[in-house]
């Protein structure tokens, strides 16, 4: 599991962490917007 932390509505936060389980290595970017975001309410 990763270590990141994570307080988004996103699919793959748990209690604070994001419990994603494969990553991949990407570009730092300017913005907060996590590449990995899921909406929870959505599941897409």
């Amino acid at each position: 599991m990763t270590n990141i932390n994570c307080s988004s509505s996103c699919l793959y936060q748990k209690d604070g962490k994001c419990t994603l389980e494969s990553i991949s290595v990407q570009t730092i970017t300017p913005t907060d917007d996590c590449i990995y975001y899921k909406n929870k309410e959505n599941k897409e």
